[in-house]
C-alpha cells in the first residue's frame, strides 16, 4: 500500500508541474496562448443570409422537354434562400471591422457573433470587388468592442511564424499555425491583388475573412483564399496584406468610400530575356512602356524606358506586385519611388491621385443626315481608354451605343473612330465636321476594336 501511495504522489507531483510550467522552445515558453486571448475577442464569425430567385419547373430532367428548351425550361419563379458563413476582424472599439466582400455580397441580413458568444447585426459600408474586402460596421448600441492592432506586412519575411484564426466550417473558432512561405503572390482566388501573403497555415472554407496574425499578436494579414483540389487546407493559403488593409480603411474613414489610387503609367514585367538584353543583374521589376500626360507618374518624373524596382520602399517584382502596391496605397501623401535608368539606380517621389473619371457630359448623340445618325459617341479620356484596354494617351471618338438601323454597318459598341474620309478623329468636333462636310455617298472609315485597327468602306 505505501509503494502505491508514494507512486500516486509521485504522479500528482509530475501532473503539478507540468500544469504550472509550459514547456520551453529555446529557452521560451512554447505557448502561444497569451497572444491568442489578446486577438481572439476581436475576430468574429459572420453569417449571411441572401434572397434569390430560381425558375423551378416541374418538367425538370424530363428528357422530351429538354429536346425542345435544353436547360432552359419554363416554369414557376420560387424564392430561395442562401446562407454563407464566414469571418472578420474588428479593428476600432466602435465596432468597425473588416471581412472579405465574397463573404458578404449581396447579403441581405448579416448577422456577427463575437467569440464570447454575443451577436449583433452588421451593415455594410463600402468595399471593392477587385480588392476582395469589404468595411463592415457592428450596430454595438454604443457598446464598446473588442478590436486588434494590424501591423506592418512590410517587415514580413518567408519563415515568420503567424498563426490564422477563423471559423472554418462554422465549426466555432479555431487557431492554426504556420509560416510564411511565400510573399508578393498574384492571381489568387476572388481578387486581382498581386501581393498576397502564402502560408502553410491551415485556412480552410469559412476563414475567409478572419486573421492572420504575427507572433507579436498583430495583423498582417486577412485570410482570403485557399489553394485546394479536396475543398480543404493543402497548406497553401493566401491573405491581403494589412498595409493594404490599413489603407483601405483610413479610405473609408476619411471619404466614406473605398478610393484607389492612380499612378497613371503601364509596363511589362523584366522577364530573364529582357534582363538579358538590358544587361540587369537580376530579372525582376517593371519595364515603363507608357505614360499618361500630367499623371502622377508624369509629374514625378518617370521617363519611358525606367525600370520601376521599388515602390512604397518596397521590391517590385512584377506588374501585378506595382498595381497592388498603387491600388492599395495613400492617395495624396509622397510615395518614394526608385527606378534603374540607364543602368542606374534613381530616386523619385510620387503623389498618387483618385484616378480620372469619365463626364457623361462629354456623351453625345449624334444628329444629321450621314450615316451615324442617332449614334452616341465619347471622346477617349485617361479613363475610357482605360476601360477599353487602350493607351491612356489613345486618340479617338469611342462608340457607346449602335442604332438598330446602324448594325449593318458592323460597328458595335466600345468601336473607336480614328478616321473619316482622310479626317483624323480627335474629338467629337473632329467627327461631326467630318459627317457634315461629306457630300459623297461613299464612306471610308478606320476604327480599332480590341487593338485592332480596321478600314471599311460604307456605301449610302
Amino acid at each position: 500500500m505505501r509503494i502505491i501511495l508514494l507512486t500516486a504522489f509521485l504522479i500528482m507531483s509530475v501532473a503539478t508541474t507540468y500544469a504550472q510550467e509550459k514547456p520551453t522552445l529555446g529557452g521560451l515558453t512554447a505557448s502561444f496562448a497569451p497572444i491568442i486571448k489578446g486577438v481572439a475577442p476581436a475576430v468574429v464569425n459572420i453569417s449571411t443570409k441572401k434572397v434569390v430567385k430560381t425558375q423551378v419547373s416541374p418538367f425538370a430532367g424530363d428528357p422530351f422537354f429538354q429536346m425542345f428548351f435544353g436547360n432552359n425550361i419554363p416554369g414557376i419563379t420560387q424564392d430561395r434562400v442562401e446562407r454563407s458563413l464566414g469571418s472578420g476582424v474588428i479593428l476600432r472599439e466602435d465596432g468597425l471591422f473588416v471581412t472579405n466582400y465574397h463573404v458578404v455580397a449581396e447579403a441581405q441580413k448579416i448577422l456577427v457573433s463575437l467569440a464570447d458568444g454575443r451577436e449583433f447585426n452588421a451593415t455594410y459600408i463600402d468595399g471593392d470587388r477587385e480588392l476582395d474586402i469589404a468595411i463592415m460596421k457592428i450596430e454595438t448600441n454604443g457598446e464598446k468592442m473588442p478590436h486588434a492592432l494590424l501591423g506592418n506586412s512590410d517587415k514580413l519575411e518567408v519563415g515568420d511564424i503567424v498563426l490564422a484564426i477563423g471559423n472554418p466550417f462554422g465549426v466555432g473558432q479555431s487557431v492554426s499555425m504556420g509560416i510564411v512561405s511565400a510573399l508578393g503572390r498574384s492571381n489568387v482566388g476572388n481578387s486581382g491583388l498581386g501581393d498576397f501573403i502564402q502560408t502553410d497555415a491551415a485556412i480552410n472554407p469559412g476563414n475567409s475573412g478572419g486573421a492572420l496574425i504575427d507572433a507579436a499578436g498583430h495583423v498582417i494579414g486577412i485570410n482570403s483564399a485557399i489553394f485546394t483540389r479536396s475543398g480543404g487546407s493543402n497548406g497553401i493559403g493566401f491573405a491581403i496584406p494589412a498595409n493594404a488593409i490599413r489603407n483601405i480603411v483610413q479610405s473609408v474613414i476619411a471619404t466614406g468610400e473605398v478610393q484607389r489610387g492612380w499612378f497613371g503609367a503601364s509596363g511589362q514585367d523584366v522577364t530573364q530575356l529582357l534582363a538579358t538584353k538590358l544587361e540587369l543583374k537580376t530579372p525582376h521589376g517593371v519595364l515603363v512602356n507608357e505614360i499618361a500626360n500630367g499623371s502622377p507618374a508624369d509629374k514625378a518624373g518617370l521617363q519611358i524606358g525606367d525600370i520601376i524596382t521599388e515602390f512604397g520602399g518596397v521590391t517590385v517584382r512584377n506588374t501585378d506586385m506595382l498595381l497592388a502596391r498603387v491600388l492599395t496605397s495613400p492617395i495624396g501623401k509622397d510615395i518614394p519611388l526608385v527606378v534603374s535608368r540607364g543602368g542606374e539606380p534613381l530616386g523619385l517621389t510620387v503623389r498618387l491621385v483618385v484616378p480620372p473619371e469619365r463626364k457623361t457630359s462629354d456623351q453625345k448623340r449624334l444628329e444629321g443626315s450621314h450615316i451615324l445618325n442617332d449614334f452616341i459617341v465619347e471622346p477617349l479620356s485617361p479613363a475610357l481608354a482605360q476601360q477599353l484596354d487602350m493607351s491612356f494617351n489613345a486618340k479617338g471618338v469611342a462608340i457607346l451605343q449602335v442604332p438598330v438601323r446602324g448594325r449593318a454597318m458592323g460597328l458595335i459598341p466600345g468601336d473607336v473612330l480614328e478616321e473619316l474620309n482622310g479626317v483624323k478623329i480627335t474629338s467629337v468636333k473632329d467627327l461631326e465636321a467630318a459627317l457634315n462636310n461629306h457630300r459623297a455617298r461613299v464612306w471610308h472609315v478606320v476604327y480599332s476594336r480590341s487593338g485592332r485597327v480596321y478600314r471599311v468602306v460604307i456605301r449610302t
